[in-house]
């Protein structure tokens, strides 16, 4: 049920990031979007502090160059296309586009006349994967080399910032695109447009959050890998410090694309290359971290899966071309969800067990999962947020590097403590000595203790056979020697001291048995509503043949309010043996013309150790039977006897203790009730007793009563 939630609050959570995110990323309300191919800013306040994102419906020709190729027919294949997004699912009008091929994107920017004085600028992010940009028809920029086949374009795609000064108040911006190198073509990022120092700020903040994340990538990875050579019992650092190092190669091919300003020859295959293989290594490096972390075995499946794809598809990128691995990569999204079941079952049953830094863990997880899941739907264009995944990871793993720094702190901290604690052994072994001595002295007086009831139980169970066995003895030598005849009261008296004698033997060899856990019950299933009148027809008769009545108090009520479809598993047998015991007691202590009672109480949810008083024992064995628990059964017997002293109560279930004001009519030893506490644990219930002087005594009984929808009871 908790994974159930967790995944639930998970996904809650990602469509109130999704929807947050693309909120604060729509531009202003007061900022106009592209309606075809134009963009009205004159009426926009401060433009010239403002940075507005070119988002909206542009012109759009497919396959054609219209600047570069002088013969082209703009107007027959003039349509809209939406940007920012890939021209595979961006084009409208009904224009048929794929994501391999080329085409040219145009917009007219209006600005205030008197604005056209000043220096404007474009932040360029990402274009698929080769474009020329002219401005006013006249060419700024290239980036890589525009074809209309493979084999004559030359990809590449990193940030670009362009500057111009427009020559009236309508800016012409036109995109010669072509992509025949990878999944996306277009422009799939959106364009931003503002004054130049504008423009050259947005670059500044974007070139300092890169280096912040790389720096901190290579920091981390560094500091985890350390941490792995020093302390090997650490293993599982080295995972996450060479993820960190990965992610930090990735981050310098990506964006402002800083590798190229070291290795200018680096290769867009290459590049491309360094930006997925981390991708690709990840969920594989996250999932050994984690499992190292917390030796989870349960879904070995899982990690093995995990494996056994990110070691295909690092093959793939390995040796296929972008053109190939980006377009298919989309199945690696399988990893996600099997990384969400594997982190979110094992981390909660870290937490739920209460391992250290398992909810710090948990937590971060959550904060990266969602951007996680975030990227996934922007990466299969169900989204256009923008892609949070890097943040995300990085406070994963920044929580990682605190997890790691309090286990090792944790290590030292135990190290100071079983020093401190040595110290303070060797200063008082002496007192220790001493308090072993007395621990033994007070454990040697417990076994003598024991020793002395077991001697003098001995002794009272010699003198309680001896009892029955000198009346057999005395009369039936009587009657050998002649001295009384043989009648029938003479024999009856022999007969019941007999009885009294095996009874005696019986109870304690059962009693025996019970506690040493060697009597096996035979429990079935037996309707609840039905068992009461049981107890009742099957004992009346042994309290109406003392002369007295047994009256059920509330039976019509019970008939009306036990549920339906309830059963209790019981042995029959074993607990007609505790309501003979309970009801033998009961009569033994019970006045004359006093009666009998009984009543049946039903509790949905109840438990018995609430209401137990100061007698009896109060463990409860929590027997495991079939079905649903829904709640339980009280069955109580009362009597109007003399009752039970407040200093007897803690022991009548004990086998060796006899009460002070015990009836002269009670000839038994006193182990019924010993023997009936045993058999109502192995039951999954509970017996204790209330008591007053003078008014009676009351024994309650607690069976748990079970769904009879649940499975049948094996026998």
């Amino acid at each position: 049920m908790r994974y159930t939630s967790y995944l639930l609050f998970v996904i809650g959570l990602s469509l109130l990031f999704i929807a947050v995110t693309t909120f604060f990323k729509a531009s202003p309300p007061h900022i106009p979007s592209v309606e075809n191919g134009v963009i009205d800013l004159r009426d926009v306040e401060n433009l010239d502090s403002t940075i507005v994102h070119l988002d909206g419906t542009w012109d759009f020709y497919w396959k054609q160059f219209t600047l570069t190729d002088e013969s082209a027919s703009s107007e027959s294949r003039k349509t809209g296309i939406v940007v920012p997004k890939s021209w595979g699912i961006a084009a409208i009008d009904g224009t048929e586009t794929t994501n391999i091929g080329y085409g040219t994107y145009e917009l007219n920017i209006v600005i205030p006349d008197e604005l056209v004085d000043k220096t404007f600028g474009l932040y360029i992010p990402s274009v698929a994967t080769a474009y020329k940009l002219w401005i006013d028809e006249k060419l700024l920029l290239t980036s890589g080399t525009i074809a209309k086949n493979e084999a004559d374009m030359v990809p590449e795609n990193y940030a670009r910032v362009v500057y111009f000064q427009p020559s009236d108040e309508t800016i012409k911006v036109t995109f010669e695109v072509a992509n025949f190198s990878q999944r996306k073509g277009g422009l799939w990022e959106s364009i931003q447009f503002g004054v130049s120092n504008e423009i050259s700020l947005l670059r500044d903040k974007h070139v300092a959050f890169q280096l912040l994340v790389v720096g901190a990538f290579t920091i981390m990875g560094i500091y985890n890998i350390f941490i792995y050579l020093l302390r090997n019992s650490l293993f599982y650092t080295k995972y996450i410090g060479f993820l960190c190092l990965m992610l930090a190669l990735r981050t310098l091919v990506i964006g402002e694309t800083f590798l190229l300003n070291v290795f200018p020859g680096l290769t867009w295959e290459l590049q491309v290359k360094l930006e997925y293989l981390p991708i690709v290594f990840g969920p594989f490096l996250l999932v050994k971290y984690i499992h190292a972390l917390y030796k989870e075995e349960r879904l070995l499946g899982v990690e093995r899966l995990v494996t056994v794809i990110s070691i295909i598809f690092a093959l793939i990128v390995l040796v296929m071309p972008a053109i190939f691995y980006t377009k298919y990569l989309a199945v690696l999204l399988i990893i996600i969800p099997l990384t969400i079941i594997y982190f979110g079952n094992v981390l909660l049953n870290a937490y739920v067990a209460g391992q250290p830094t398992s909810l710090l863990t948990l937590l971060s997880f959550t904060i990266f999962i969602v951007p996680i899941i975030n990227d996934t739907l922007y990466f299969l264009n169900i989204t256009n947020n923008g892609t949070y995944s890097v943040s995300g990871l990085f406070v994963f793993i920044l929580s990682q590097s605190f997890v790691h720094a309090i286990q090792i702190s944790n290590t030292y901290i135990q190290v100071e403590k079983l020093s401190e604690e040595l110290l303070q052994a060797n200063r008082s072994l002496e007192k220790k000595v001493e308090e072993r001595t007395k621990e033994s002295s007070h454990l040697y007086e417990k076994l003598r203790e024991s020793e002395e009831e077991r001697k003098n139980l001995m002794s009272d169970l010699a003198h309680e056979i001896s009892k029955p066995l000198t009346l057999i003895k005395g009369y039936s030598e009587a009657m050998v020697d002649g001295k009384i005849e043989p009648q029938k009261d003479f024999l009856q008296i022999i007969y019941q001291s007999s009885l009294i004698s095996e009874r005696l033997i019986h109870d304690l060899s059962e009693l025996s048995k019970l506690e040493m856990g060697e009597l096996k019950m035979q429990f079935e299933a037996v309707e609840l509503k039905q068992y009461p009148k049981h107890i009742f027809e099957h004992h009346r008769w042994t309290v109406e043949n003392e002369g007295k009545r047994f009256i059920w108090i509330d039976q019509d009520e019970w008939q009306a309010r036990a549920p339906e479809d309830a059963i209790i598993y019981i042995d029959e047998n074993r607990m007609d043996q505790v309501w003979m015991n309970l009801i033998d007691n009961a009569l033994s202590y019970a006045q004359d013309g006093k009666n009998i009672y009984m009543e049946v109480e039903w509790h949905a949810n109840f438990d018995a150790m609430d209401e137990i008083a100061a007698s009896g024992d109060t463990e409860k064995k929590e027997a495991k039977f079939a079905g649903e628990k829904i709640g339980e059964c009280i069955i109580k017997i009362i009597d109007e006897g003399k009752g039970i002293t407040q200093e007897d109560l803690p022991f009548i279930f004990n086998r060796s203790y006899r009460a002070l004001n015990k009836p002269e009519n009670d000839t038994g030893r006193g182990l019924g009730l010993a023997i009936s506490i045993e058999i109502v644990k192995m039951h999954g219930g509970t017996i204790w007793v209330n008591s007053v002087i003078g008014k009676g005594s009351t024994f309650f009984i607690s069976l748990p009563v079970y769904s009879r929808k649940g499975k049948e009871f094996p026998q």
